[in-house]
């Protein structure tokens, strides 16, 4: 997230830092400046992040890496035919995106359309029901992917 905002990787000043190295974000923050002092870092572009918790339920498809220039990071944490329980952890993703936008309006706009982890028909992540009820009534699979 911070590399899609800043467009600086979240370790690299810490690692540059530690060999007495300044990251190249921070190195254009300094150039022109008597003192060579760092001012703020400014971000370059908004981001937001989407996430999908597990379900109960049987993957049964997973849709192709999104290709738009926008979508900095897309990961789906499942395989088709693996059997997903609820989810243990508020951490326990199936999917996750992170989308950027040059201003916040897009990137809320993108993320509302990501959000359901499709583009089109051909690009659905789709979850067979579980066989057994979910711990809070229901298979948990309800509203996810093809219908």
């Amino acid at each position: 997230m911070s590399t899609a905002v800043f467009g600086v990787h979240p370790v690299e000043p810490a690692s540059r830092a530690h060999t007495g190295l300044r990251p190249p974000a921070l190195e254009r923050l300094a150039e022109g400046r008597p003192d060579g002092a760092v001012g703020r870092l400014e971000p370059v572009r908004m981001a937001g992040q989407v996430l999908m918790t597990k379900r109960p339920g049987t993957v049964r498809g997973i849709p192709a890496t999104p290709q738009e220039p926008w979508v900095e990071f897309y990961g789906v944490f499942a395989e088709p035919g693996e059997v997903l329980a609820e989810a243990a952890l508020s951490s326990d993703f199936l999917a996750a995106a992170v989308l950027s936008a040059a201003t916040r309006e897009e990137c809320e706009k993108r993320c509302g359309r990501r959000g359901a982890f499709r583009v089109g028909d051909r690009d659905r992540l789709t979850l067979a029901a579980a066989s057994a009820p979910g711990p809070r009534g229901g298979t948990g699979a309800e509203g996810v992917g093809g219908r």
